[in-house]
Formats: C-alpha cells, sequence, structure tokens
C-alpha cells in the first residue's frame, strides 16, 4: 500500500514535533521536506551548499515573497566566510537550485533568494517515487 507520508501540519503531527522539540522551538523552526536531505547527493549538493540552503529556507515563510537573507549573516551563523557564502549561492544558481535576483543600487541593493526553481526540482524526485506510509517506527521511505 502506498501512501503519502502524514501531513506535518496536522494537529497530531503538530504537537509531535512539539513534544519531540519542547522549549527549543520556542526559538522557531524551519519547514523542510524530507525529500531535500534524502536526494542531496543526486541534486549533487555538498555540506557547505546544504548548509547555506537551509539558511535561506529559515527565512522563507511566505510562498510568494522570496527570503533575502545578507550573506554575511549565513557566515556568522556557519562560522565561515561571507565569500564562501557567495560561492555557495553562486553554485546553487548555476546549478540551477535557486535564482539571485538584486533590486535597488548602491547601499539600497537587496538580493532575494527565488526558491521556485529547488521545489521544482524536488517535486520532479518526489514523482519518480512512490511514497510508502510510515512505519510504526516513524519511518518512511522510498529514497
Amino acid at each position: 500500500m502506498t501512501s503519502k507520508p502524514d501531513n506535518p501540519t496536522s494537529q497530531p503531527a503538530a504537537q509531535a514535533v512539539t513534544a519531540r522539540w519542547g522549549a527549543a522551538l520556542d526559538a522557531g523552526f524551519t519547514a523542510v521536506p524530507n525529500v531535500l536531505l534524502k536526494a542531496q547527493a543526486e541534486l549533487q549538493l555538498n555540506h557547505v551548499e546544504m548548509i547555506v540552503l537551509l539558511n535561506i529556507l529559515m527565512h522563507w515563510w511566505q510562498p510568494d515573497k522570496m527570503p533575502f537573507p545578507r550573506s554575511s549573516s549565513i557566515a556568522d551563523r556557519m562560522g565561515t566566510t561571507q565569500r564562501t557564502v557567495q560561492r555557495a549561492l553562486t553554485t546553487l544558481a548555476e546549478k540551477g537550485l535557486v535564482k539571485k535576483i538584486s533590486i535597488g543600487e548602491g547601499a539600497k541593493r537587496e538580493t532575494f533568494i527565488d526558491v521556485a526553481p529547488l521545489r521544482a526540482a524536488l517535486e520532479k524526485i518526489v514523482a519518480r517515487y512512490s511514497w510508502q506510509a510510515p512505519s510504526p517506527e516513524g519511518e518512511a521511505e522510498p529514497l
């Protein structure tokens, strides 16, 4: 029997997340589809690119509003250089997983990160697999 995994926004799923993480959720959380983690080799994401992506996704809460985290903020959180983050963003764009969109000039210039290409890539991967219901141990696999 195949079915999609439980909806993470359902009340029981939300309660399970709260039960697992407790007060750590008070600082916020990031919704990340499991397929991103399971398909990182298929997407050819190295560890730096993956952490940069997770940092970008941390800022993406509205589907119609692109995140615009500063590369310096991501670098500070990662304990690396701003240049390392910028290189990872460029590589992610070259791989077709994000689009960098700059708006404004000079000091008022902001760079938004369009993650729609990532979503499309993940949806294509999901479409190739049939999802199995989670086991009693909480594991749902095909990837």
